[in-house]
């Protein structure tokens, strides 16, 4: 037997539905030119008392996104009364992001009137910029293979060749010379594909630390030595302020050798000939503290949380041209972050770089 309801049971039914369900819903009067319904799900976003419901709306829209939302109201004044968009949203009181407003025509006594439809995707929104934007990594990546290994690894393959043909040969005696720039490239293309690496790892659940009782000093010292033919080749004047002896961290000593050579490799790379680079480190309540200074190109205040991005736009070749991959930060922020750790800039153009990484003792 149907059970037939009555119309407060219907009222209060309607009210939970629109109240609990990300979904929205208004009607429009075509001639009078504004809103004259509301479902009692638009309440969350407190539109102000003005008897302006479409420009309480408009509000909530980003503005890059006003002109679309225009745009659905001038069609509907056309006589185009089916329209569907997707619009990002402003509010940032709100976990709403993403809507899709669709709009059709009702049938009603009096004047035309249009009924829009709005649903929340968010979700799916983010979903797919997710998709995308892991596409783009792949395609990066591709670049990095064909594009930015190849080459080095031709000049390698060429520095090698020549130093064959210069044994016994006096002409070349400037063959030691190539050698350095060898174990340089080298170096870059090493640090190139554990980056790449090490990005895959965390992007997928192989990624975890290993964390062992690690010589901290040693640690920065094997790594501060071997590059000292790249500071050397750039006449860099070199600095640390380490304490003497040991400190024993609990850490991953190859994620984080990956940490400090993106770290030292950039100074470098950022430094002009004849440049400083100080290294410092110190304990002082329990924490921590390395710093990397430069007194290089710097990064301008407004790029500084950007640089920390994977595959960041902000990009500049080094002061020998270079080519950056705007990926060694963003997997330093990552493994110092995993270690409970900081990691910050502070900087200012023509004026070097300090980079601050911060992690418990214990």
């Amino acid at each position: 037997m149907t059970k037939v309801l009555n119309q407060t049971t219907k009222d209060n039914y309607r009210r939970q539905i629109t109240e609990t369900i990300p979904e929205y819903f208004f009607v429009y009067d075509v001639e009078e030119k504004k809103i004259v319904y509301l479902s009692d799900s638009f309440q969350k976003f407190n539109f102000a008392n003005n008897d302006d419901d479409l420009g309480n709306m408009r509000t909530l829209i980003h503005r890059d996104y006003r002109e679309i939302f225009d745009n659905i109201f001038d069609q509907i004044e056309k006589g185009n009364y089916q329209q569907d968009e997707e619009l990002k949203i402003t509010n940032e009181e709100i976990p709403l992001k993403w809507v899709n407003i669709s709009i059709h025509p009702i049938k009603s006594s009096g004047s035309q009137k249009v009924a829009g439809h709005v649903i929340d995707i968010t979700n799916r929104t983010t979903m797919l910029e997710q998709i995308k934007k892991e596409n783009l990594d792949l395609e990066d990546i591709l670049h990095i293979v064909v594009h930015d290994l190849r080459g080095p690894l031709g000049s390698v393959m060429n520095l090698l060749e020549i130093q064959q043909n210069s044994f016994g040969q006096e002409q070349y005696i400037d063959a030691e010379g190539y050698n350095i720039v060898a174990q340089r490239i080298s170096r870059e293309m090493n640090t190139m594909i554990n980056s790449m690496i090490e990005m895959v790892q965390q992007k997928s659940n192989r990624f975890r630390l290993n964390r062992s009782r690690t010589n901290f000093i040693q640690l920065l010292k094997g790594v501060t030595e071997n590059y000292a033919l790249d500071m050397k080749n750039k006449d860099i004047n070199y600095r640390e302020d380490i304490p003497k002896g040991e400190l024993y961290l609990m850490i991953d000593p190859g994620k984080f050798k990956l940490v400090i050579q993106n770290l030292i490799s950039n100074a470098i790379k950022f430094t002009e000939q004849n440049g400083h680079i100080t290294l410092s480190a110190n304990v002082e309540n329990g924490l921590v503290t390395l710093k990397i200074a430069d007194d290089g190109i710097g990064i301008s205040a407004d790029k500084q949380e950007e640089i920390f991005e994977r595959f960041t736009k902000v990009k500049q070749p080094g002061t020998k041209g270079e080519k950056p991959i705007g990926l060694g930060l963003s997997i330093a922020k990552r493994i110092v972050e995993v270690h409970n750790g900081t990691i910050e800039v502070e900087s200012a153009p023509g004026e070097g770089a300090t980079f601050i990484v911060q992690i418990s003792e214990k």
